[in-house]
């Protein structure tokens, strides 16, 4: 291992990781978190919100809105929502895991667990480092390819500009070998380590060399390393069991159509895949927030700089605006889907919202309703101490 990362990892080995505990929330709290979501509702800029926080170690969840347009009932606890791109997070945490294993190292060339057949992966004599694809700086495409035949769509497009249908026969029709296979043709937009550009088809190569090193699955790992120290146990990559399967929301996209929730995985959800209730993101926060919990905060250390005070860590998004103020962020979304969790460590605050209803403007209105709620949860606070 090389002694960078052996003097990084000495300064995060503070303990073990507490299983995460449910304390009653404060009344007032969460009457607060209510009358925002209330409010956002009222003005018409969300149909339905979750969220789900945690502050001092104490959780609160609140569901305002029906979650289904026929139905009045809200989403509730044992509601399980996609949270799509924030699995990524559970990538980074397992690869800052791997490293304090000395499994990995953030400065190795990836082919050195991938094997021979990989020569393209490389540019000017650059090769891609495991950090490139925790930080999108890979040179990699942002999706695996798609087919001929779904090249033009005239239909509902995402941000991305793919209709979801053609995305999700792309994703879910992918095998491992066509993936290896693409891999090996690719040639990479930049040299490694210089441009962004976010890359699902690099978290899943992430994800497949953390099988590799750990002889585990996916699944496994997520299970080992953070479902069963952060108490999370109506969480999953994959989920099969129709017992379960009936909890998971599907949702609406920008023109009305309900679209129904994607449960299985074939390269095993590294870019998106994982689905939790609102109370197991609050477990999950508290987990990535734990200061005795070292891979979560070596999965915070920043790896590559966009601004000085915008810079991504293993998946995570840290942003420091304004100066002083650092937080972890990272949203997720699809046709049917948005939802956005951000981490305050100086206030030992998190806060996670999800809708069900998509529109251009919803991860900008999820994002302005969690730091309305970060506001007046911490001025809450403030006037209680001067009382």
């Amino acid at each position: 291992m090389r002694i960078a990362n052996i003097i990084l990892i000495a300064a995060f080995m503070m303990g073990s990781v507490p299983a995460f505990t449910h304390a009653p929330s404060q009344p007032d709290d969460e009457a607060i978190v209510r009358a925002v979501a209330d409010e956002f509702i009222r003005d018409g800029r969300l149909e339905a919100v979750s969220i789900g926080v945690t502050i001092d170690g104490e959780p609160i969840t609140v569901h305002r809105g029906p979650l289904y347009r026929d139905a009045a009932a809200p989403a509730d606890d044992d509601t399980i929502f996609e949270i799509r791109s924030i699995t990524k997070t559970f990538v980074g945490t397992l690869a800052a895991q791997a490293v304090l294993d000395g499994k990995l190292s953030w400065n190795e060339d990836i082919r050195t667990y991938l094997g021979p057949g990989f020569e393209n992966l490389e540019k000017d004599g650059h090769p891609i480092l495991i950090r490139h694809l925790l930080t999108h700086t890979s040179g990699l495409p942002s999706n695996n390819p798609i087919a001929e035949e779904d090249a033009n769509t005239d239909s509902q497009a995402d941000a991305a500009g793919l209709d979801w249908r053609t995305f999700e026969r792309t994703e879910l029709g992918m095998t491992r070998e066509a993936f290896f296979a693409n891999l090996a043709g690719f040639e990479l937009a930049s040299i490694p380590g210089e441009q962004f550009l976010y890359s699902n088809l690099g978290t899943n190569l992430t994800a497949l060399i953390l099988e590799r090193v750990y002889q585990k699955s996916l699944d496994e790992l997520v299970d080992q390393f953070i479902l069963t120290p952060a108490g999370m146990e109506d969480t999953a990559l994959n989920m099969r069991d129709p017992r379960v399967t009936g909890r998971v929301a599907s949702g609406y996209n920008a023109i009305g159509e309900r679209v129904p929730p994607w449960l299985v995985w074939p390269l095993g959800g590294a870019e998106g895949g994982a689905k939790a209730t609102v109370p197991d993101t609050v477990r999950y926060m508290a987990f990535q927030l734990d200061n005795r919990n070292p891979a979560a905060q070596l999965s915070q250390v920043p790896l590559y700089e966009i601004a000085w005070d915008y810079r991504i860590a293993s998946s995570w998004w840290a942003i420091e605006r304004p100066q002083g103020s650092l937080t972890f962020r990272h949203d997720g979304g699809y046709a049917n889907v948005r939802n956005v969790m951000i981490l305050f460590p100086q206030d030992d605050l998190g806060i996670y919202a999800v809708t069900n209803r998509v529109t251009p403007e919803a991860n900008g209105v999820l994002s302005e309703l969690v730091y309305r709620v970060r506001a007046e949860l911490v001025a809450a606070r403030e006037g209680a101490e001067q009382d």
